[in-house]
């Protein structure tokens, strides 16, 4: 399908539609795909997504027989744009978050987070905010959807040390947090 596919709302915020024995079925990266109805198609290239809030997604018209991405449209209060990205093959049970512990400063928010494991869960902790879980989604890629970074890109030496990372959300991009202490 011209459809199928993994679109990015904002950083760290990826959803994956994919082509089901009963139709096109839409759901957060990395979410179980077990029991999805498929969406209804309501248009050429507009699908429901929740009939109760009137939210559907309607595909840009496919170049090369795929989508470059959709809009998420809510009822008329407007629409999110997303955009369809790649992502290589990766398997979240090889990562060894154990690696990505430590603390992390961002000079230019002047502020710490404290990256532990929690329950094997590699877990951000920060002084004034609830404590979240990084969700490995690539190499050296991480989603924090229930906190504040919802996207980490680690950064690394010539040599492969780890070296901290960048953050983003939808206000901020690629904010620097460089490792300050490895323990």
């Amino acid at each position: 399908s011209a459809y199928a596919g993994d679109y990015e709302f904002y950083p760290g915020a990826i959803f994956s539609l994919r082509v089901e024995a009963n139709g096109l079925t839409f759901a957060p990266l990395g979410v179980g795909r077990d029991g999805l109805d498929p969406l209804p198609q309501i248009g050429q290239r507009r699908f429901m997504l929740n009939p109760q809030a009137d939210i559907s997604i309607v595909f840009a018209s496919p170049l090369n027989g795929v989508s470059a991405g959709f809009e998420y449209q809510i009822g008329l209060h407007g629409t999110l744009d997303a955009k369809r990205i790649e992502l290589g093959p990766f398997d979240q049970e090889s990562v060894n978050r154990n690696n990505y512990v430590g603390i992390y400063y961002s000079e230019e928010l002047e502020t710490i987070y404290r990256l532990t494991l929690v329950d094997g869960k590699l877990t951000a902790k920060h002084i004034r905010l609830p404590a979240f879980e990084l969700t490995p989604i690539q190499d050296d890629v991480f989603t924090g959807l229930g906190g504040p970074l919802q996207k980490v890109e680690f950064t690394r030496s010539t040599d492969g040390r780890l070296t901290g990372f960048y953050a983003s959300a939808p206000v901020a991009e690629r904010v620097e947090f460089k490792l300050i202490d490895q323990n």
